[in-house]
């Protein structure tokens, strides 16, 4: 008896999970997806034995579906590294449009810290202007 009343239970909660009525209010946590993915493209790296310096173009793609203008990005935190880098425009980007900045910056760290590159986060806040006009911002981290 039990077990059939635990059963119907899980029953009636998948079927409320699965109606399109409840599902706005379990998918809340969806909608902070942030709409511009960052990356790096890789120019050129140096090392002097003390330095490690990565020189690179910062690439964005507008992963929604509609398009987003004056995209600016700029450096919010960093650990232990040195960025020589302000504000890096991007332009207007379309839906799935996918742009490089015209500028280039240098990344550097300690070279001793050069195995652990993988694990070093840059996070750059993303300020763009929506289709209806609000400006959105938004924070990247990547290593």
């Amino acid at each position: 008896m039990k077990k059939t009343v635990l059963i119907n239970l899980i029953c009636v909660f998948c079927l409320i999970l699965s109606s399109s009525f409840f599902f706005p209010f379990f998918a809340q946590g969806q909608e902070n997806q942030n709409v511009v993915k960052l990356s790096y493209l890789p120019l050129e790296n140096s090392s002097n034995g003390e330095t490690f310096t990565m020189k690179a173009k910062l690439k964005a793609e507008n992963t929604g579906s509609e398009p987003i203008y004056d995209v600016k990005a700029t450096v919010a935190s960093v650990n232990n590294i040195t960025i020589n880098v302000g504000e890096v425009s991007l332009g207007n980007i379309n839906p799935r449009e996918i742009v490089v900045s015209s500028e280039s910056f240098e990344i550097s760290f300690a070279d001793s810290f050069s195995q652990e590159a993988p694990e070093k986060e840059i996070v750059w806040r993303v300020e763009y202007v929506d289709s209806e006009g609000k400006i959105m911002t938004e924070e990247n981290a990547f290593r």
